[in-house]
């Protein structure tokens, strides 16, 4: 189904941050405003142009060059939830953004699998030799982990089994604090899906995780909205926002 980033691609994407520090050096000054500038980017086929309030602080978009991000190198975003249709001032505890690596699918393997955690969970080996299962009620999920890494939890959404089918049940890995090792609401959570041939691994608080599916279709319904057919201008300056 899907792969988690390896060691390579963050080394990727550090040697991007360095590279983007160095230009900053250079230039000695502060950038100029880009709230009104997008970045258009390329991974596999698809062409994504980006709002540049996207794009982490580890990564200023205005110290892109102007050909462009690498291909293969991924992005990091962080997308507001008022940009996908919540109101985050209305009190239902969306207090977090969520944030994104993407990648060119092209460059995970092929097919790209899950963690070999998510099958340890599934069977009850290796790992979770000694696991737990639980429904969670919050999350109307089955929770799985080690009796010895009560922090660390796979979600399913059925009851794992001898069956094979554990990437089409897998929901996400999140991890809880020490202090509050059974509590869902302090808990951070990655899940990963595809848009088009764009691997997507998405990071978000656990108290979302009810609205998993309904997130993912936000997300992927934003990019179709950012996608355009070419990037013939890497870096441009447009009024168009999400």
């Amino acid at each position: 189904m899907f792969s988690f980033p390896t060691g390579e691609l963050n080394l990727h994407l550090l040697k991007k941050l360095l590279i983007f520090g160095f230009i900053g050096l250079l230039n000695g000054c502060e950038p100029p405003p880009v709230h009104n500038r997008a970045v258009c980017v390329t991974l596999d086929q698809t062409h994504l142009l980006i709002p540049s309030r996207y794009f982490l602080p580890m990564f200023p978009p205005t110290l892109v060059p102007s050909q462009g991000l690498d291909q293969d190198a991924g992005e990091l975003l962080e997308i507001p939830l008022n940009d996908l249709g919540y109101d985050i001032k209305t009190g239902q505890g969306y207090d977090r953004d969520l944030t994104f690596l993407i990648t060119p699918i092209s460059i995970h393997n092929f097919p790209p699998g899950l963690p070999a955690t998510v099958a340890k969970a599934w069977g009850g080996y290796g790992l979770y030799q000694d696991r737990v299962i639980e429904f969670d009620d919050k999350a109307q999920l089955y929770r799985v982990y080690s009796t010895k890494y009560r922090v660390l939890w796979q979600f399913f959404k059925s009851l794992p089994d001898n069956s094979t089918n554990y990437s089409e049940q897998w929901v996400a890995r999140c991890m809880t604090s020490i202090e509050k090792p059974a509590d869902l609401l302090d808990a951070t959570c990655k899940t990963l899906f595809l848009y088009k041939d764009i691997h997507i691994q998405m990071t978000f608080a656990g108290k979302k995780i009810k609205l998993i599916e309904e997130l993912k279709r936000k997300v992927q319904d934003l990019f179709k909205s950012l996608e355009v057919t070419d990037c013939q201008s890497k870096f441009t300056t447009t009024s168009t926002t999400p």
